[in-house]
């Protein structure tokens, strides 16, 4: 059974709604689960799920269990998720970094810094690099987001909620392990791009409330803003 918080704060995983409690207790292996005052339905049904059956209605990209995640579950290993997270993406930099690539027609660069070529380093330095690269990324992404939050929803969601989505959403990072270990099938790549960006956006407009459109534009402006605004400063070539 996935761990609840116990607080004064309890929501319906339905409709949204706050609710007085979730499930009432009345011995060590007895509880009743409590029905929601709004809608009527059972105010939390995974309570009484095991982890693992809340994670695929998540991965199916569930409102329900994402509701029960954020709002009424115990997520407090946001931190070490993001972590990992911000290592799987460095690895990916890297790994395309080695890639072999065509060698590009001479022209001239609009950045700032080049490349890391214009450095003699050593290819550990390079790995280093690369990740610096991919942790400064990620850095942009999540303040673009939480900055366009604060300015464009009307709710003004805590930005803690927010920063909790973003490491949610960004969960669906791990699909791209198997492209890694097959060797970066383009094909497969970008279903892991599209799904990454479909969990981004429902899983804001979840913690959000806000509707499906505006958290696509808030979410669109933070992925180009990742993918763009150190590109034209400094982006890795290959070790």
């Amino acid at each position: 059974m996935l761990q609840v918080k116990m607080s004064e704060r309890a929501w319906c995983v339905n409709c949204g709604a706050q609710a007085p409690e979730l499930f009432r207790r009345y011995s060590e292996t007895v509880l009743k689960l409590v029905k929601c005052q709004k809608c009527g339905h059972v105010a939390d049904k995974y309570v009484e799920y095991e982890p693992v059956i809340v994670l695929i209605d998540l991965v199916l990209l569930s409102k329900e269990a994402c509701r029960h995640i954020l709002l009424n579950g115990d997520f407090s290993c946001h931190w070490k998720l993001a972590i990992l997270i911000f290592l799987l993406d460095g690895y990916r930099g890297h790994a395309v970094a080695r890639a072999p690539a065509p060698e590009p027609p001479p022209r001239e660069s609009s950045r700032l810094f080049e490349s890391f070529d214009l450095f003699d380093i050593s290819p550990e330095m390079c790995f280093y690099l690369t990740y610096l690269h991919a942790f400064l990324s990620c850095l942009v992404y999540v303040v673009v987001v939480l900055l366009l939050v604060a300015v464009m929803m009307p709710s003004r969601p805590p930005m803690m909620l927010v920063w909790k989505s973003i490491v949610l959403a960004g969960c669906s990072t791990f699909l791209m392990i198997p492209a890694l270990m097959c060797g970066n099938p383009h094909l497969y790549w970008s279903l892991v791009v599209v799904y990454w960006f479909i969990a981004q956006v429902f899983v804001l407009h979840v913690a959000c409330g806000t509707s499906k459109l505006l958290s696509a534009l808030v979410v669109l402006a933070a992925a180009l803003a990742k993918c763009h605004l150190l590109e034209g400063i400094w982006s890795p070539t290959p070790c």
